[in-house]
């Protein structure tokens, strides 16, 4: 027959409140301690850590290969240049 979570919730706090001696009064302690540990064992197993990059390549010399750099035309586009734009001091047309 299959337990269900509260079935071994309770199976849990019993034996928690027999190991400390059965005493009376505490048996919202005893429930909720044993909840807390079912659920940490229902809870699903967590992600792997994401993997390392690589380890350099190796010459065969048994040292690691000089880094390539980046090709000029290949890599990103330095931002636009913005010009600067002054306000003029005369008067504004249409108004006056």
């Amino acid at each position: 027959m299959t337990q269900t979570r509260d079935d071994r919730i309770r199976a849990r706090a019993y034996d928690l409140w027999q190991a400390d001696g059965g005493k009376l009064g505490d048996d919202w302690a005893y429930w909720l301690k044993a909840e807390q540990e079912i659920t940490a064992q229902d809870a699903p197993a967590k992600k792997p850590a994401p993997k390392k990059a690589a380890a350099p390549a190796k010459k065969s010399n048994g040292q690691a290969a000089p880094k390539v750099a980046a090709s000029k035309t290949g890599g990103a586009k330095p931002a636009a240049k913005i010009k600067k734009v002054t306000a003029s001091a005369g008067p504004v047309a249409g108004k006056g």
